[in-house]
């Protein structure tokens, strides 16, 4: 087993260090915010790989865009407007989700918030 040395932090600011001694960049809550805010970019869930979340990006782009698409390829007309509330309704509410997420803190990347 590999011994490993607790994370270091500055003693200016408080923000993690890598384990060169580097400062290691944290992630803005504020871009955070921007990124899920502004409509498209939120809804593709651009804000989750800022965070490191690219799991939740794929899971996201597998379940509710790939479905629309093949969807709308297969059926089109108004059948798919009956299939694709409930996809736009989910796709409308993780957003909402993860803003109260971001803001109350439960939701942040791995390496902290900068």
């Amino acid at each position: 087993m590999i011994d490993q040395a607790p994370p270091a932090y500055c003693s200016t600011c408080g923000a993690a260090l890598a384990p060169d001694g580097s400062a290691r960049p944290g992630r803005s809550k504020a871009v955070a915010l921007v990124l899920l805010l502004v409509p498209p970019l939120g809804l593709l869930g651009l804000h989750r790989i800022y965070l490191g979340m690219r799991s939740g990006w794929v899971m996201l782009v597998t379940f509710l865009l790939l479905p629309v698409g093949v969807l709308g390829a297969v059926l089109g007309g108004e059948l798919l407007l009956l299939v694709l509330a409930p996809l736009v309704c989910v796709g409308l509410v993780l957003p909402c989700v993860d803003l109260v997420r971001i803001l109350t803190g439960s939701l942040q990347p791995a390496e902290g918030w900068s």
